[in-house]
Order: C-alpha cells, then structure tokens, then sequence
C-alpha cells in the first residue's frame, strides 16, 4: 500500500516543559515496537514521513526499530522530516540520522520560536542546544524552524489557548504573543486553528491520500491535538492499527470522524435556525 504522508508520534516526553505547549503536560509514552510493525506492515512505499513528538531524539529506539522494518520489507520512503529542540544528541543519535538519510531525503528542522528560546534559557541548556544545532547543520543541513529573530516568520507562529497554554490568562497569553510582535483577536472568531484529517482510499491502486496521524498509543488521531483530545479522539472512533492493521484503522477512522463532524455542523445549523 501506498500512503502519501504517514506522520507518528514517537513519544510524549519532551527534555523541556514550555508553558506554552499546544500537547499539554509531557508524558513518559512511547510508541511501542508492537505499533511500529502493525503500522509499516502492508506499506511499500511513504511519500512523506514525519517524526514527531515530544522530543522526537529521546526515542532512539523507536527510530531504529523503524529503520529496522523499513530495511527488512524493502519500504521505499521517499522523505522523512523530523523536528527537534536540540536538548539531545550524542554519536548514537548521529549515526541513526546518518542511517536515516541514506535512502531518504531527510529535511531535519530546529524548534527555535521565542517561547523555545525562553525555556531553555531557564533550564540553562540554550549553550548547548546552540552547539548541537551547529553539528546538525553542519552534518544534515539542518535549518531552524521559526527562527524568533526572523520578523518575516513571527505572525506564522502565535500562541493559542490550547494544551497547556489553555492555563495561561489572556494577558499572559499578551504578553508572549507581543514579543513576537503578532497582531490577532482571540476574541473575534475561532482561537483554536483546525487541523482536519483529509484523507482517501483509492481500493482500486491500494493507495492512501492525505494525512494518516498515528499517535505513541497506535491510533489514528487529527494532526497537532493536545495530547488528551488525541486520546478522547481515540476512545471515541476505534482506529487503533493493532487492533485493525493501519488500512481498516483509517477507514474507520475516516468514516466514524465524518459521521461525527455530520452530527456537529447538523447540530450548530439547527441551533442557528433556531435562534433566528
């Protein structure tokens, strides 16, 4: 089967603890090998694979695993991103990069936004995440993601309400938003940005379209959700890849999310006819 852009969560840990984050408190989860199989078992070929987290480097072990049944059932990965803050790097993480491009084309990105910049000034690792983003550069042309010094990238980049920064007063939400001279009105519309899960299936050539998000636990979620709501997601449309393979998970996934998203536009249109 083909699958145009396969994203998974390695873990839920992360080595800093922004008050901002969008994922909510960082968790000891990881994405177990049991999953990595069930989810790569009838690919041949990812378009696009994303590494995610977390701290997608403090799961070396699943990244191997991944290299593992990539290499034993000849899975063709065209590109593979991977973000990461730089807290974490040794030779053991440098050659599995290093493995990692070798038949892929690896676009590593480096977490750099202003809220970044102030976590690891407080935990004192900003020498060392600037030393470790030098290597990566220098070794994978590693280039930095939301660069906070970089106007031109500010406004791509504001704080919303959600995870953890759903803690956060309006004002304190001012106050780090101002720094990165953003203009916005959470009150003015929707504060949440919406990631939908648009994908198909083509039965015909086994091909999958769109976006598959597989959280650290196996399942099918919407990308860049707290942590809580991927599990909520979860509970609710039973799209777990080791319970149904990654292909029945997704269908499920796809059929059970629309019939609920159906259910919620029927609702607000009622409401609004009703109020009118």
């Amino acid at each position: 089967m083909y699958v145009e852009s396969l994203y998974l969560e390695l873990t839920r840990m992360c080595t800093i603890e922004c008050e901002h984050c969008l994922r909510g408190d960082r968790r000891n989860e990881y994405m177990s090998k049991e999953t990595i199989d069930n989810i790569f078992k009838d690919i041949t070929e990812v378009e696009r694979l994303l590494l995610t987290g977390g701290e997608p480097l403090l799961a070396l072990r699943q990244i191997k695993e991944i290299l593992n049944v990539i290499h034993k059932n000849n899975i063709k990965i065209d590109k593979i991103l991977l973000i990461t803050n730089c807290t974490v790097l040794n030779d053991d993480i440098i050659n599995t990069l290093n493995e990692l491009s070798t038949d892929s084309k690896l676009n590593i990105q480096l977490s750099y936004d202003m809220f970044h910049y102030l976590e690891l000034q407080r935990l004192n690792l900003f020498e060392k995440r600037q030393k470790n983003a030098e290597v990566l550069k220098e070794k994978f042309n590693a280039s930095e993601y939301f660069d906070y010094k970089d106007a031109n990238k500010r406004n791509k980049d504001l704080i919303y309400p959600i995870g953890k920064a759903a803690n956060l007063s309006l004002k304190r939400l001012d106050e780090i938003n101002i720094l990165k001279n953003t203009n916005y009105d959470f009150n003015n519309g929707s504060i949440v940005p919406t990631i939908a899960f648009d994908t198909t299936y083509l039965e015909e050539d086994n091909e999958l379209y769109g976006v598959v998000n597989v959280d650290v636990n196996g399942n099918i979620v919407s990308y860049s959700l707290p942590f809580d709501e991927e599990d909520n997601e979860a509970n609710r449309y039973d799209s777990n890849v080791n319970k149904h393979g990654l292909l029945n998970a997704s269908l499920n996934y796809i059929k059970n999310k629309n019939q609920d998203d159906f259910k919620k536009r029927t609702k607000r249109n009622y409401l609004k006819i009703k109020n009118t």
